[in-house]
């Protein structure tokens, strides 16, 4: 008698049938995400150091290099206590809802109960400062040179264990001395 193959997964009524959000706590709706173009020169990255001064703004840099602003503010059609759209299956729900494909939400991957998200690094303003150590100029102050995903990962990683007064994490990104010199011909370049 031939070997009958057992089903694997769950059939199409069965995906379908399932609410994708429930259980999520809505960071699709608890966060703005607004894009920002790749910062090229010294006076881009300066706006950027403005922008993290204002409470409640972050940086967003993603692993394809997009950089975006978050802005952490509930959406006012929020239910904050069911974490469901009170407008939902109207004609006020925004079309960028209605068409949002929640089967491979980005949001709930990086913002939903993980401290660590896999695909984006969130800059607060002492980790740019952090991360703007790493970054060269040319001679008309454009970018030249940045770190790597993965060292601004890193080095942002430093400063939110800094924060949490982790000594140890101080001797990982402190700044090497710099020479009299060095601080005098940076100066001399701004």
């Amino acid at each position: 008698m031939a070997d009958v193959a057992v089903p694997r997964g769950r059939n199409f009524p069965e995906v379908v049938e399932e609410n994708p959000c429930i259980g999520c706590s809505a960071p699709c709706c608890r966060i703005l995400l607004i894009p920002h173009p790749t910062p090229a020169t010294l006076m881009d990255l300066d706006y950027i150091r403005y922008m993290l001064g204002f409470q409640g703004a972050r940086m967003i840099l993603t692993r394809e290099g997009q950089w975006r602003i978050l802005v952490e503010q509930q959406c006012g059609l929020l239910d904050s206590a069911t974490c469901r759209c009170t407008v939902h299956g109207t004609s006020r729900k925004p079309k960028t809802c209605v068409f949002f494909n929640p089967y491979h939400c980005w949001y709930k991957r990086n913002f939903h109960d993980t401290n660590d998200p896999p695909d984006l690094i969130r800059i607060s303003a002492q980790g740019l400062e952090i991360v703007l150590q790493h970054v060269r100029f040319d001679e008309n102050c454009k970018i030249s040179e940045t770190p790597p995903w993965e060292l601004v990962r890193e080095l942002v990683r430093g400063e939110a264990a800094l924060a949490g007064d982790n000594p140890a994490a101080l001797t990982q990104i402190a700044p090497t001395a710099k020479s009299p010199e060095d601080t005098r011909s940076r100066q001399a370049d701004r």
